[in-house]
């Protein structure tokens, strides 16, 4: 069946199809048979499945290629790719923000900025949140009526309350981002799995953080910083 694309959200990953027999269907990124910018308006032929469109395959002219030879069609492919572009620089708290609006969804691309801006803020916000509770229950002691009373024990509990608070917080928002900067870098999400490796599987985490954006369109989303 064919129809054309009426919305499509590159943060959540889905959009809606009308129909060439005025029905609308819903669509995934993982529906797209090619990776490609998508519009509002676009033509698309697609397997309609209840509601749900599956196997949709862009069926504009895409515009005659510059060049034929392979390595010509080849750059011409990749700066297409670059004009899809999410335009977005946020600051480094906007980024810790957004990381933390998405602590339940690995779906779309992190940056490095955007990654870096999490671990700096959680960082300093887990420590925040460690000598808070330290300074609350930092009284050993007091005395009531000529009687004293050892108080280390809560001192102790509430001081591993406040760090298991602060860190629990963080861990869901901790893993989608890393999901999402492995996205970033053409690489599945399944590679998160490296940190039950213990020391190894972490630095290997390490590196591939550090890696810069697939400077393309990828399955998982448009390059998701300004053009130089």
């Amino acid at each position: 069946m064919r129809g054309q694309i009426l919305h499509y959200d590159d943060g959540l990953g889905s959009g809606l199809i009308s129909g060439d027999d005025g029905a609308r269907y819903e669509f995934r990124r993982a529906d797209l048979q090619q990776l490609r910018p998508l519009r509002q308006g676009m033509r698309v032929d697609f397997v309609a499945e209840g509601q749900s469109a599956a196997k949709v395959y862009i069926i504009d002219n895409p515009g005659p290629q510059p060049a034929t030879n392979a390595g010509a069609a080849s750059a011409y492919n990749t700066a297409l790719g670059d004009l899809e572009t999410t335009n977005e620089d946020l600051g480094l708290w906007g980024y810790f923000a957004k990381a933390m609006a998405k602590s339940f969804s690995g779906e779309g691309r992190a940056r490095r900025k955007e990654y870096w801006s999490f671990v700096l803020f959680q960082l300093i916000i887990v420590m925040g949140a460690i000598f808070a509770f330290a300074m609350i229950a930092g009284v050993n002691g007091y005395d009531y009526d000529g009687a004293s009373y050892d108080a280390s024990n809560l001192s102790s509990g509430m001081l591993a309350l406040g760090m298991i608070i602060a860190v629990v917080v963080f861990i869901p928002a901790g893993i989608t981002v890393t999901i999402r900067r492995l996205h970033d870098i053409g690489l599945t999400g399944w590679f998160i799995f490296l940190s039950l490796i213990p020391y190894l599987g972490s630095f290997i985490l390490l590196i591939m953080s550090l890696i810069p954006s697939e400077r393309r369109v990828n399955k998982h989303g448009p390059y998701p910083k300004p053009l130089d």
